[in-house]
């Protein structure tokens, strides 16, 4: 397990601004599926919640999710299932806001359609079809929807020469 250092420092390589750290590099770059793996396993939940921006801003990580899967025990393939999803979601609900940040990126494949079966008209109706689904997969029945929105508006204000506010 890498400590938050590190992880920090290897978000900040994949110039994913989410969480602050001082260190600008921590050695040789992780493989996708070792950063996605790591994240999802760390026990603190600012470092899980990063798998957010981190697909957001990095879709292209989404082709290493299943290697990261198995390098995962069954508590910390909820965790990346769930973020990846939200993810998925968020870049639905707020596709003009990234766009507009990031420039246009690849749309994130929906991995794990046949794991939540969430069905409705708009993806803010699936956040919370998720995250009700979150909550009672790892019965931790905290604001799941809220998170996962804090994990985007916390990305788009950490954003350099950001020129709009995301609330």
């Amino acid at each position: 397990m890498m400590n938050e250092a590190q992880l920090v420092a290897e978000l900040k390589r994949h110039k994913v601004h989410f969480l602050a750290n001082r260190i600008d590099d921590c050695g040789p770059a992780l493989s996708s599926e070792m950063l996605i793996a790591n994240l999802a396993s760390h026990p603190q939940a600012r470092l899980r919640l990063a798998l957010i921006p981190l697909f957001l801003t990095q879709p292209k990580f989404s082709t290493a999710v299943d290697a990261a899967l198995e390098l995962l025990d069954d508590p910390h393939q909820v965790t990346l299932a769930c973020y990846y999803t939200a993810a998925l979601l968020l870049q639905q609900k707020y596709h003009d806001k990234l766009v507009d940040v990031f420039g246009v990126q690849p749309i994130l494949p929906d991995l794990f359609e046949d794991r939540f079966h969430l069905e409705g008209e708009t993806a803010d109706e699936l956040l919370h079809q998720l995250a009700k689904q979150h909550a009672e997969q790892t019965d931790r029945f905290v604001n799941w929807y809220g998170t996962y929105h804090h994990a985007f508006q916390r990305l788009m204000k950490a954003q350099p020469d950001r020129h709009h506010s995301y609330a």
